[in-house]
Parts: structure tokens; C-alpha cells; sequence
């Protein structure tokens, strides 16, 4: 808070060191007293009252810096005491001699080159940027107060001519006026360009004045002067006469030699003057760009913390705000975080059951079954009421068809062109694709289990009592075509090949066995605890039990035991879950994640192992070409690389549970809640998690990868730029950003000119060895280790050019609308929704 001012005020005080005013021609305090006293203020009505306000109600200090002032405690003393009593932004510089920011030459005392904070003390964690006006000669050396004292100093110079002395005279006593309406303007409250404009006005007005008087006199000495020789004409010969008018004419040529002078010097005035509006026109587009600068690097932090804490629509607004000429690499990877539309599809039954939901998806993706179970059920076992479908449509809409259950419903089924079999009690029904009831057949007994065994719908098994029966479609009934003689007690359906020539079936306490179309069988895996089936293309049968033995039947009946027994049964109430993708097999435990590539030479050393993390309980899986998704008790999906076996982001979807999880389309993930709810999302869209060939293998032509980190060495201590621990980093070819990494396994995204930290992003393991990022800009690389696990695993995070360029934006479009309709269509397109 300002001091009030005392009753009696003046303009300015003036702090110097008595040294810069004792040499003759160089009393700086004494010339720019009387300059300031004597200065001529052009007013006008718009000018007179500010001055008048400035005059009245504030008070300057003017600090003469040189290096003598430097060691003047007196100065120092006054330039802290004006500070301390609120008046900073009144102090003002004027530069004698000396380097502002040099160790040797330093011409600002210490209190000016720093703020003062709220209890008056020096802050040197920051730096003030006093006005300045520069009284330095060209060479910076220390200047004169007048340029006639800087004339007579040249004129004992020897080498320099009178045309090279006047030059320099006339560019000195240009800038030197300059830096006196610097300090003027200061004082007086107003902005430096307004008042050179008011000064250069001023001055042409009083050479106009200056040439009117002349021209008047002139003129009124013209008539004198020929009065004059009007009255001699009776004395004088012609020949007087003649001369007389020659005497004029020599006169009026002088006048307009001197005119022409005259406008010619107004002409380098306003020269002078317009060069220094451009330079002040420049000097504020520079500041403009630079307050855009900082503008955006506050609103990229700002939105990372918003999105991070799940404030997405703010962490957007934020993103919005930021210039378009700033929108680097971390703005379009922000965006993609922001936009969570991009990545999920949310659709809800508008009724869904206050009860939890069990849930069962279509193979498709497209379809779900949704049945009310009893609370705190952790086997979902269906109460009577209403079975819901929910089917998705290609535009993205929730179609919804209630299907009244009079009984308990007794067990359901998906075939893989989305039919879907439902029994009822005794009454089993199959309804179509588009929800129409195509069979229905009564049967003997309520049934313990069903499946389909074709992809079509057409032939299907019935568990009643202690026999297997085998269907088939004829018309809008279904005929028993077997009965399966050879079962084990308790069986329940466990699938069938994609082929349908197989199928399976398994019991909780007395193993596995696989049965033929005709109801034979083909294998058995007794004295296997709580098994699990899965068929491959190729006809291969995966059985995986609670154990944790994995085992392999190929089509040519051979076994194949990947992992043998652990002799160790964990308690697991979340079961096993076991998928087959092509040639490679997943197998998801209540603790772990392994996968095996049947392709290699050694299956069973080709496997790789993911570890949760204690206390994560795992519940179910899905996988597809580029992902594996494992839902926990929590709620979360932890997403995985199917290159590696290393997580690289988690998904939160639903209000409680995940029922049932499956990937559809090109790398689409459906998820069904118990909260009744389904969710779609595009991993691969926003920001791109994916692996690639190692950091130390990356094609030269795309890439550009930094040193390995060298462990034999202790990590470099902590500096501007690089926190302890920093082992690696590498510099963007634009060198607006470097990223480093380190002992901490965070890869952090600087500025580099200020050393300020723009984002953090995680890696997928502890310590970061390596760094890489892509020619073009748009791509950062890593390579992470965690001690004690020989593997490496690498993460690149990408992020599209957000540019109107690449997004087909024109340049007169809104950009924000235009990039909406773009994401939109993107959308769309991930969706498989036609325009």
C-alpha cells in the first residue's frame, strides 16, 4: 500500500552518487534538474489534466546508475526506502555508464535490480525491470551533458574530421533527447509514446511559428527597404536602381533557401519520431508474444492437474484459452486426455435395477443380457423378474427389450451371429439377432446348464439331471437329436470350437472333458480343481486350472503342459480366465497375467508374466489384436500391450463391478456393469499407448535417441532442469523441449530457456533408462526397468497435430467448432457410424 503524500510535493527526488556530478560536462543531477524544470510540456486538452493529477497526487524517484552508484550506500538506502513505502513502479533509471547485468561493469544498485516483498525485505529469488532511459554513448561509455561538451571531447581526438565529429554529435544529441523524454514521460504518468508524439507535434509548431515571424518580418522589411529606394530614386542614378532590385532578389532566394531548411529539418524530425514509434510498435508485439508464452505454459499445467484430478470440461477450457500459435506437443497430447468422449462411449438403461446387474455380452460387442441377481451375491445367481437386452445400434444408440421371466432364469447363452438362448424354468426359448423369438421348446426338467455349440444358433446343449442332450433347430421348435450317457456330475457348459466340432464341459471338482458333435468323447482331464476351457481357430484346446497348471491339447492330440501344477491351490474366489488370440494363448489368475506364443520353437519358454499389485484382485479378461484388459474387484480395467505383458494405462468405467468385459470391431473394448450400464472405449484414440522396437533399435530416419543411462556412475546432482536422480534426457530438434528421466521413472517435459517443468508423464516401470523422440515432433519414446526383473519395457506416448492444416480447418473457420465437428466425425469413423 502507498505512503500518502506530504501536504508539500514535488516531482521527482534524484538519488546519485556525488562522484557522477563533479566532472565539468558530465554534472548529470545538475543538467537533468534544470531539463526537468525547464521542460516545455505540450499540452493539450487531453494532456493537461494527467499532468496536472501527476503534478498534484505522486512523486518519482530517479536513480543515476553507473558503477559508482553501485558502491554508494546512500543510494542503495534511498532506492530500499522508496520501495519499502509502496512506490516500485515510480522509480525510475537513468543509465550514466556501466552493463546492467554484468559481474564487472554493474551499473544498477542492488535494491533496483530486485522487488521488495510484503515485509519490505529484498527479494533476490526474482528480478525487477526498471524503466531506463540510456544516456550512453554509442560505444556505451559514458556520455556527456550537452553535445557541445561531446563535440569539444571529439575535437581533441585525433583521426576524426569535422564531418565524422558532427555526425556523431547529431546521432548523440538524438538520443540523448530520447532518454531525457524517457525520464520526462516517467514523471509526468505518461506512456513514452504518447509523449514523443505531443513533443514532435510541439516542436514542428514552433518552427512553423519560427518561419511565420520570419516570413512577416521579411516581408515588412521588403517594404521598408523599397520605400527606402522609392525615396532615392530622385537621388539616384538607374544604376542604383538596378542594384537595388538585384539586392531583393538575392533576398528572396535567401528567405526560400532558408524555408526549404527549414521543412527539410521537420522532415528528419518526423523521420526520427516514426522510427521510434516502429520501434516501440515492436518492442510491445514482442511483449505480446511473450505474455502469450507464459499464458500458455500456465494453462498446459493447469489443465494437466485438472485432467489428472478428473475435471476434464475445465481442463478444456483451459486448453481453449491457450493461443493457437502455442499449441505445442503437450497441448494436443492434453487434448486427448481432456476429451474422455474420444476414448469411452457411455450407453444407460433408463431403468436400470436399483439390484445389482449380471450381465453376459455377445460375441459381437454389439449385445448384452442384463438379469437382476441378489444383493451381495458373488456368484450372480438370477432372480425371477424381467431379462434385459440391450443392443447397441451402429449409430451409437441404446435399443432396449424387456424379456418377463416366470420362473428363475435357468441359463442363457450368446451364438456368435448374436442368437441368443434363454431358458426359463422348463421353457427354453431362442430369439433372433433383432430380439424375435425364432424357437421355444418345453422341456423334461429345468435345465443346470446350456450352450450353443454352432454360430449360428442352430444346434445347442441341454444339462438335465445328469445327462447332456443334445438340439437342433427344426422350424419353430427344437428336436433332441442325442443324449450323452458318458457325463461327469455337475458339468457345466464351458464352449465350443469355432468350427463347432468340438465342445467342452467342466465340473468344480472333477476335471474336464471334451465331446464331438455326436456326443463322444474325445479327451478327459480328470483330478483338475475348478478348470476352465478355450477353444482356438486351429482347433487347440487351452485348460487351465485353479492350480494354475496350464495344458494344451492340440488338434492332433497331443498334450502340451505349459505350466505344470504349483501343488499350491490359492484361494481365488475370482476364478480363471483363459483366452485364445490367434496363435498366442492369455491366461489371467487372481494374481497374475501370462501369455504363450504356440508358434515358437519352445512354447514353454515363451512365455511372459504380468504381477498385479497387492491388494488388486482380479476378475475377469478380454484380449484382441493390440490389447489385453483385466477388469479387478475395484472397478478398474488395466490395460496391457499384447507385445508385452507391461500395463500402460487404467480405464474407471462403472458405478460398482464389472460383470462381463469383451473386445469387438478393431480394438474396441465393451464393458457391461452391475450398475446396469454399458460402456464402449477406443483405447487407440486421444493419446496412443503402443510398443515399439527398443529405444536402441529405432530406425535412425524417424528417430533421434538419447545416451543409455550408465549406472556404474552416481546421477549428476540436481540442477535447473534436472531433478536428482536424472539419468538420460533429449532435446526436440526445434529445441523448444527437452525431456528427462531418471531414478524416479518419471518422464518430465521441460522448457528449456527457463528450465520450467511443462508436464510429467509416468512410465511403465520404475526407473527410466532411455529416451527417444521422432523427427517430426509428434512421438516420445522411453525405455523403463525396474530393479530385479531382467526385462525392459518400453512406452511411447504420441500425439496428433492438432493444426487447422491437418485437420482440414480453414483459416476464417471458428477453430474451437471446427475441431468439435472434426473430433466428431473421428468419432464416428472409430465407431463405424457412416456420415
Amino acid at each position: 500500500m502507498q505512503s500518502p503524500l506530504p501536504p508539500r510535493s514535488f516531482w521527482c527526488f534524484i538519488s546519485y552518487r556525488h562522484a557522477d556530478n563533479a566532472e565539468v560536462g558530465r554534472q548529470w543531477a545538475t543538467w537533468l534538474h534544470q531539463q526537468i524544470e525547464t521542460y516545455e510540456v505540450p499540452a493539450d486538452a487531453d494532456l493537461a489534466s494527467p499532468i496536472f493529477r501527476a503534478l498534484d497526487a505522486s512523486k518519482f524517484l530517479v536513480v543515476l546508475c553507473s558503477p559508482r552508484a553501485v558502491q554508494s550506500t546512500y543510494v542503495a538506502s534511498e532506492i530500499l526506502y522508496y520501495k519499502q513505502i509502496g512506490r516500485s513502479d515510480r522509480v525510475l533509471a537513468a543509465i550514466l555508464h556501466g552493463v546492467p547485468g554484468s559481474d564487472l561493469q554493474e551499473c544498477f544498485p542492488k535494491p533496483l535490480q530486485h522487488p521488495v516483498d510484503a515485509a519490505g525485505k529484498l527479494d533476490e529469488s526474482e528480478r525487477a525491470e526498471p524503466i531506463a532511459a540510456d544516456f550512453r554513448l554509442a560505444d556505451g561509455s559514458e556520455g556527456w551533458t550537452s553535445p557541445e561538451a561531446y563535440r569539444q571531447a571529439l575535437a581533441l581526438k585525433a583521426g576524426l574530421d569535422t564531418k565524422e565529429i558532427e555526425r556523431r554529435v547529431s546521432g548523440y544529441r538524438r538520443s540523448m533527447e530520447l532518454a531525457k523524454l524517457k525520464i520526462i514521460a516517467g514523471v509526468l504518468g505518461i506512456p513514452l509514446g504518447t509523449l514523443t508524439q505531443r513533443d514532435k507535434a510541439y516542436q514542428l509548431e514552433k518552427e512553423r511559428r519560427r518561419a511565420r515571424i520570419f516570413r512577416r518580418v521579411a516581408t515588412a522589411m521588403a517594404v521598408l527597404l523599397v520605400a527606402a529606394v522609392a525615396g532615392g530614386i530622385f537621388a539616384m542614378a538607374k544604376k542604383r536602381e538596378a542594384e537595388g532590385q538585384r539586392r531583393e532578389a538575392v533576398k528572396a532566394r535567401d528567405a526560400e533557401t532558408l524555408q526549404r531548411k527549414a521543412a527539410d529539418d521537420a522532415r528528419g524530425v518526423a523521420d526520427e519520431r516514426r522510427a521510434e514509434a516502429d520501434a516501440a510498435k515492436e518492442l510491445a508485439e514482442q511483449r505480446r508474444l511473450e505474455s502469450e508464452t507464459r499464458l500458455a505454459r500456465s494453462n498446459v499445467m493447469l489443465a494437466d492437474r485438472l485432467t489428472k484430478e478428473g475435471n476434464t470440461q475445465a481442463a478444456m477450457d483451459a486448453l481453449w484459452e491457450v493461443p493457437e500459435r502455442e499449441r505445442q506437443w503437450e497441448w494436443g497430447y492434453l487434448v486427448g486426455r481432456a476429451y474422455p468422449e474420444a476414448r469411452k462411449f457411455q450407453v444407460v438403461s433408463k431403468e436400470a435395477s436399483a439390484l445389482p446387474q449380471g450381465a453376459k455380452l455377445a460375441p459381437s460387442g454389439t449385445r448384452a443380457v442384463f438379469w437382476a441377481t441378489k444383493p451381495e451375491d458373488d456368484n450372480m445367481h438370477p432372480l425371477p423378474g424381467v431379462l434385459r437386452t440391450t443392443v447397441i445400434s451402429p449409430f451409437g444408440e441404446l435399443a432396449t427389450k424387456d424379456i418377463p421371466m416366470v420362473g428363475a432364469l435357468a441359463g442363457l447363452d450368446w451364438s456368435r451371429n448374436g442368437h441368443l438362448l434363454v431358458v426359463d424354468g422348463k421353457e427354453l426359448s431362442i430369439l433372433s439377432p433383432d430380439g424375435k423369438e425364432v424357437a421355444e421348446v418345453m422341456l423334461e426338467d429345468e435345465p443346470s446348464s446350456v450352450g450353443f455349440l454352432d454360430a449360428t444358433g442352430e444346434r445347442f446343449v441341454v444339462k438335465m439331471e445328469e445327462f447332456w442332450h443334445l438340439y437342433r433347430r427344426q422350424g419353430k421348435t427344437a428336436v433332441r437329436v442325442a443324449r450323452i450317457e458318458e457325463t461327469c456330475e455337475g458339468e457345466r457348459f464351458a464352449g465350443a470350437s469355432p468350427d463347432g466340432r468340438i465342445w467342452g464341459a467342466v465340473t468344480n471338482d472333477t476335471g474336464a472333458v471334451i465331446y464331438d458333435t455326436d456326443g463322444e468323447v474325445v479327451d478327459k482331464f480328470l483330478q483338475s480343481w475348478g478348470p476352465e476351457l478355450a477353444f482356438a481357430e486351429d482347433g487347440s484346446v487351452a485348460v487351465v486350472t485353479i492350480d494354475e497348471s496350464v495344458t494344451v491339447l492340440t488338434p492332433n492330440g497331443k498334450r502340451k503342459e505349459l505350466a505344470p501344477s504349483a501343488e499350491i491351490i490359492r484361494r481365488n474366489t475370482s476364478g480363471i480366465t483363459v483366452k485364445w488370440l490367434g496363435h498366442k494363448l492369455f491366461v489371467r489368475t487372481i494374481h497374475n497375467l501370462r501369455s504363450w506364443d504356440m508358434q515358437a520353437a519352445e512354447v514353454e519358454n515363451a512365455g511372459t508374466e504380468w504381477t498385479f499389485e497387492g491388494g488388486e484382485v482380479s476378475v475377469g479378461m478380454a484380449a484382441s489384436e493390440s490389447w489385453v484388459a483385466v477388469s479387478f474387484n475395484d472397478g478398474q480395467i488395466a490395460l496391457f500391450g499384447t507385445g508385452e505383458m507391461a500395463e500402460v494405462g487404467r480405464l474407471v468405467g462403472h458405478e460398482g463391478l464389472i460383470a462381463d468385459l469383451h473386445f469387438s470391431g478393431k480394438n474396441r473394448l465393451v464393458t457391461a456393469g452391475e450398475d446396469g450400464t454399458l460402456r464402449v472405449w477406443f483405447p487407440e484414440t486421444g493419446v496412443r499407448m503402443d510398443f515399439e522396437k527398443r529405444t536402441d533399435e529405432l530406425e535412425n530416419g524417424d528417430w533421434i535417441a538419447g545416451l543409455e543411462a550408465d549406472f556404474s556412475k552416481d546421477p549428476a546432482p540436481a540442477a535447473p532442469g534436472h531433478p536428482y536422480g536424472t539419468r538420460t534426457e533429449i532435446v526436440w530438434l526445434d529445441g523448444k523441449r527437452v525431456a528427462t528421466t531418471g531414478d524416479d521413472g518419471l518422464v518430465r517435459i521441460w522448457n528449456p530457456s527457463g528450465h520450467e517443468l511443462i508436464l510429467s508423464l509416468p512410465g511403465p516401470a520404475k526407473i527410466g533408462l532411455r529416451l527417444a523422440v521422432s523427427k517430426e515432433g509428434r512421438r516420445l519414446a522411453g525405455e523403463f526397468m525396474t530393479p530385479g526383473d531382467d526385462r525392459n519395457y518400453e512406452q511411447v506416448w504420441n500425439t496428433e497435430p492438432w493444426t487447422r492444416e491437418a485437420l482440414g480447418i480453414g483459416a476464417d473457420a471458428d477453430w474451437k467448432s471446427a475441431f468439435e465437428a472434426q473430433r466428431l466425425k473421428r468419432f464416428k469413423a472409430g465407431w463405424g457410424i457412416k456420415e
